[in-house]
């Protein structure tokens, strides 16, 4: 049964009822503020209003830890995860040598 606010504030409800919702409704909007500051800092939400905005930052929040968990569940695939970034980097410390050593050769290549 749904009732109205026209009917909670029709009969005489008192001070103290209307400084209990009055208190209530403050007490909301601090936590909603207090909510979009956080949204608004940890993400690129706006807030609270953008629903699925938010549902789609959490799925996607969710997928990132299943695969990282799932990678690391795995040893072979976390074995290869670490081969390929240490690959990554070794590659990227060699064309940095090769540009200090060989500077003109590596700016003067043609492709053809």
């Amino acid at each position: 049964m749904l009732v109205s606010s026209d009917h909670l504030f029709s009969h005489d409800t008192g001070p103290s009822f209307r400084a209990d919702v009055s208190e209530s409704l403050a007490k909301l909007q601090a936590e909603r503020l207090a909510a979009d500051k956080i949204l608004q800092e940890m993400t690129s939400l706006k807030g609270c209003q953008d629903a699925d905005g938010l549902r789609d930052y959490l799925q996607n929040a969710q997928l990132k830890v299943e695969v990282r968990n799932h990678v690391f569940s795995c040893p072979d695939l976390a074995h290869i995860d670490q081969i390929s970034q240490d690959e990554v980097k070794r590659l990227t410390g060699k064309l940095t040598r090769a540009m200090h050593l060989y500077p003109r050769s590596t700016t003067s290549l043609k492709y053809t």
